[in-house]
């Protein structure tokens, strides 16, 4: 299997908007294949949706001294400080007020272990859904490269947008808080879910109210 070393590149959306990817600076050295899906399925989000300002996306021990230069410190996630190879972690969002923008950074030492789920010929992003009626958490529970993803991206959604102070959205979250861990957790793990499956209520409705906000501009 390749290894990919060494890539920073950028790709530029509309609006002005760029995305740096940062990948392979330091060992463990990802996979081609799992660079190539992660900057497609960027572009897909970024295109599909215009407002959003994703700065940067990398593996964490590449993006780490671009992160400080954004003004990103530290993460801290229920008290305690992330460090790159910190292995409770698969990926984090992070949004950084100095340039409201988005950061999404993959944990270094799983990347590797992710499932690369193919879509099929020619595809790489949810444009096919899958009938059923599947749970959330049985969705969302999956360690594919492309819902690790999706999941974050939810999260850029959120600090864009407000999400998690919905009312709609909050009024949903009421009957189901028991099984997630807040709102935010719950909102992407909906927006994941519906990407997936066609034909889980919730879900659906999550992701109808966050597209009639996100879709907009």
């Amino acid at each position: 299997m390749f290894s990919c070393k060494n890539v920073d590149i950028t790709h530029t959306y509309t609006h002005g908007r760029k995305t740096e990817f940062m990948f392979g600076l330091h060992k463990p050295y990802p996979k081609v294949k799992s660079v190539k899906r992660i900057c497609e399925i960027t572009d897909y989000y970024m295109n599909k949706y215009q407002r959003i300002n994703l700065v940067l996306v990398g593996d964490r021990l590449s993006t780490i001294k671009k992160e400080k230069e954004l003004g990103l410190s530290e993460i801290i996630i229920d008290g305690k400080v992330i460090t790159p190879l910190d292995n409770e972690f698969n990926a984090i969002h992070s949004y950084v007020d100095r340039i409201k923008g988005s950061v999404i950074t993959f944990n270094t030492n799983k990347l590797n272990k992710f499932c690369n789920w193919d879509f099929g010929i020619g595809r790489h992003d949810f444009t096919g859904l899958r009938k059923g009626n599947s749970s959330i958490k049985e969705v969302t529970g999956k360690v594919y490269l492309q819902y690790i993803f999706a999941h974050e991206f939810a999260h850029a959604i959120d600090a864009e947008y407000g999400l998690s102070d919905n009312s709609e959205l909050r009024e949903i979250y009421k009957n189901q808080e028991e099984r997630f861990k807040n709102i935010s957790e719950f909102i992407a793990e909906c927006f994941v879910a519906r990407e997936v499956y066609s034909d889980n209520e919730v879900a659906n409705k999550v992701r109808e109210i966050i597209d009639s906000i996100a879709l907009k501009a």
